[in-house]
């Protein structure tokens, strides 16, 4: 189920589909943006997230370690978008402690 329809959003946002707006849907992916200089990446994401796929973090996460740039991926299996939303509970837990650590980890 897609909650907010986001293929016609995107339509929308970048003025066409994929093949009619090729350039625009390019520049708008982090994935064609990563570069040696790329800044450290830390992505949270739930596996059932139905507005963004799993598989771009994935994607992202393999092109930031080509690229050589520090990066984490955590996937939380039980979880879907907006999966910090409530702090206190285990993913918004578990998403304040990869911060705290990914930061300590990369920023020193």
């Amino acid at each position: 189920m897609d909650a907010i329809n986001s293929p016609r959003l995107l339509r929308h946002f970048l003025g066409g589909t994929p093949e009619t707006a090729g350039p625009a849907y390019d520049s708008a992916s982090a994935l064609f943006l990563v570069g040696p200089g790329s800044p450290p990446t830390l992505m949270v994401h739930g596996t059932l997230d139905t507005l963004v796929w799993h598989l771009h973090s994935v994607r992202l996460a393999a092109r930031l370690t080509e690229s050589g740039v520090p990066n984490l991926l955590v996937s939380m299996p039980w979880a879907s978008h907006a999966l910090e939303l409530n702090p206190n509970s285990p993913s918004g837990q578990l998403t304040a402690y990869s911060v705290e650590w990914f930061v300590s980890a990369t920023c020193q």
